[in-house]
């Protein structure tokens, strides 16, 4: 049970100053590799796969074809410490496929069509939006979706948390992070709200402590901290994975995009990749978050809303889910700073004045 006051400074997010994890990750030894003193089993080796493979065969034949057998078998694990950040995250490039990385499968419910005048409604308020401001929505059930100015690149401010976020519930999710594990706060990237902290002796939190700040009060010598044990090139890689194509945290520009963001938090919300316990902590961390001026500031008070937003200068954004009778839908609100959270909040009531 955590008992936290709400902060009474305003949100920051670091320049990113001092990122030790700039330094590439540690790779592997390639386990893939067969022992050069193997050749000479070559002869006998051959016979054997060629009787195998005709077992193979014919079982799989027996049992319906071979729709299911066709994962590649080299490709890198989850657990592996390799995943490698593109050198150029700006280009849009396919998302990467992992195999074989024991992570837990999302089950989606059946989608019903869309509603074609909801969708035109939707359409004509992205048209009406001012400049400056970049929107990515979508509606989980039946793909209602839209977006405005999706192709600025802009800074992440703290969104980089929800990153960070995904990430350890991803690693916990396969097992390979504790959250009762220690942590120690960078708190050379304090900007305010380590005071609202409750360390331990030896000034570390846990894991799970450390998100908890991280996202309810946008903690962000939590965050840098986090950011450093998972690694920004393995954080980037499961982003790509899932299909972020313009967002690093392995950079100190930090770029992102409204859709990129949206896609963030599909993932989070539908559990993608992610155990069903990991999916709703996630949740119920973004339900605790106490920055609501945005997207949840102007909404019925009885709506679900879990947000996290990210502030710097030239940068004011909002992301979050919004759970209503018709079903959860997802969006993104990235702006260039030259708008007020007010702004955001107008935007954000017109969005649930038509999908709710």
């Amino acid at each position: 049970m955590y008992v936290i006051p709400a902060p009474s400074v305003k949100e920051y997010t670091p320049p990113m100053r001092n990122r030790v994890s700039h330094s590439p990750g540690q790779r592997l030894a390639d386990k893939r590799k067969v022992p050069d003193d193997w050749a000479w089993k070559g002869a006998f080796a051959f016979a054997l796969t060629a009787l195998m493979g005709s077992i193979v065969i014919l079982v799989v034949a027996a049992e319906g074809g071979f729709e299911n057998s066709r994962a590649p078998l080299l490709g890198p694990s989850a657990s592996d410490g390799m995943a490698t950040a593109p050198e150029n995250r700006l280009d849009p490039q396919p998302a990467a496929t992992v195999a074989n990385s024991g992570r837990a499968a999302a089950t989606a419910p059946p989608a019903r069509p869309a509603d074609p005048i909801v969708q035109r409604q939707i359409q004509a308020l992205m048209e009406s939006l001012p400049t400056g401001m970049s929107i990515s929505l979508k509606r989980l059930d039946d793909g209602v979706s839209a977006t405005h100015e999706d192709g600025i690149v802009f800074y992440a401010a703290s969104l980089f948390k929800l990153a960070v976020l995904y990430e350890a519930e991803r690693e916990q999710t396969v097992g390979e992070l504790d959250f009762s594990a220690p942590v120690f706060p960078d708190f050379s990237e304090d900007l305010g709200t380590s005071g609202e902290l409750l360390l331990s002796e030896d000034g570390s939190l846990s894991v799970s402590d450390a998100l908890y700040y991280m996202i309810t009060v946008s903690d962000n010598a939590s965050a840098v901290a986090l950011m450093h044990m998972f690694k920004t090139n393995r954080i980037d890689q499961t982003l790509l994975e899932i299909g972020l194509l313009n967002t690093s945290l392995s950079t100190l520009d930090l770029p992102t995009t409204a859709e990129d963001m949206a896609r963030l938090m599909h993932a989070i919300v539908s559990g993608q990749g992610l155990s069903r316990e990991a999916a709703q902590h996630a949740r119920s961390l973004l339900l605790a978050q106490t920055h609501r001026l945005g997207i949840p500031a102007l909404l019925p008070a009885e709506v679900t809303v879990g947000n996290k937003t990210g502030t710097w200068d030239g940068a004011r954004h909002d992301v979050a889910f919004v759970e209503t009778s018709r079903g959860i839908y997802v969006v993104a609100i990235l702006t260039d700073g030259s708008l007020s959270w007010e702004a955001i909040a107008n935007v954000s009531r017109d969005i649930f004045g038509i999908l709710a």
